[in-house]
């Protein structure tokens, strides 16, 4: 299972954005007061994690580089060949 996780200023304004007529669905929102802001959105099976770009995860240094900000994490049972999934 393949999770995505996108760091965003706002989280919950880029997931409005999304889920008017992009078509996106939010599934899925941590209460706008918490220390954990999270929001999960889906379109057609596929889910995206939008969480903040606080400092902590999304450091300053790094935020012009390319993917800056995306985060991918791959669930495999034990019998996977981690290699055949590379």
């Amino acid at each position: 299972m393949l999770s995505v996780f996108l760091s965003c200023d706002e989280p919950y304004r880029t997931a409005a954005a999304m889920t008017g007529e992009p078509g996106w669905t939010q599934e899925f929102a941590t209460p706008a007061d918490s220390d954990d802001k999270l929001v999960i959105v889906s379109l057609e099976g596929a889910r995206v994690m939008l969480s903040t770009a606080d400092e902590q995860w999304l450091p300053a240094a790094s935020r012009d580089h390319c993917g800056a900000g995306v985060t991918l994490y791959l669930s495999l049972p034990p019998s996977a060949d981690i290699r055949a999934e590379h």
